[in-house]
């Protein structure tokens, strides 16, 4: 959270850079592969990571709000967080907003919407998950992670064991991707979602989120405790 803070000028330039990124994107979905797009499609990602570190300060401070209210803390920031990215998809530097305005509100709208879920279905604070196993890393990370047939008891407590060596090599992701693998493939003690579910929660397009992952799972290749687990 030491990324520097925005001023109105930031906001408004990145936002630009985001708008343009978004629409790469979406010419991509219908034209392919294509070099300049593509180009404007990655400089529109970085341009949202920029606009999402530097607000992240937000994100604890509304959650903060609404602590002890149901959910731990870190529920409460985690979805925070889903509402800080769906601000950055949704702000119109064009209205002369401050994206701070704009991003309070889909903050305070994802928290309230994360409690009352909470209310609706009580989540245990430890969820019980599928058993784990790890074979490469060259599989999809979902056959990675869960065995459904994995049943003894030594292989249950081992599997849960790495689960938990997995999730902080996860946490070294960029925040907005660590949060997208968390929900692609159920580490945050829920279903794995699609990837079009995801981006449908996250207000994104499949193919950022198809990118997005596809990055992270390069990154988290290259990690020496994820190298290990997969040795």
């Amino acid at each position: 959270m030491n990324t520097p803070l925005l001023n109105a000028e930031e906001e408004v330039a990145l936002a630009r850079r985001i708008e343009a990124g978004l629409y790469a994107e979406h010419l991509l979905e219908t034209r392919g592969h294509d070099p300049d797009l593509e180009a404007v499609a990655a400089d529109g990602r970085a341009a949202r990571e920029r606009m999402i570190c530097a607000n992240l300060r937000l994100v604890m401070s509304v959650a903060k709000r609404y602590a002890h209210r149901g959910l731990p803390f870190a529920d409460v920031v985690q979805d925070g967080n889903v509402g800080l990215i769906q601000a950055v998809e949704h702000y119109d530097h064009t209205r002369g907003t401050r994206f701070s305005t704009c991003a309070t509100w889909w903050i305070r709208k994802a928290i309230l919407q994360g409690l009352e879920r909470a209310r609706t279905i009580r989540i245990p604070p430890h969820p019980v998950r599928a058993p784990w196993a790890c074979v490469t890393l060259d599989m999809t990370l979902g056959e990675v992670l869960a065995d459904p047939d994995v049943k003894s008891t030594e292989q249950i407590v081992e599997n849960h064991l790495l689960h938990d060596s997995l999730l902080p090599a996860v946490d070294t992701l960029a925040p907005r991707q660590a949060l997208i693998m968390r929900m692609r493939f159920g580490l945050d003690g829920h279903a794995p979602r699609t990837r079009r579910q995801v981006a449908t929660e996250l207000g994104l397009t499949p193919t950022w989120v198809r990118s997005l992952e596809q990055e992270s799972l390069a990154w988290l290749r290259r990690r020496p405790e994820v190298y290990q687990l997969a040795g």
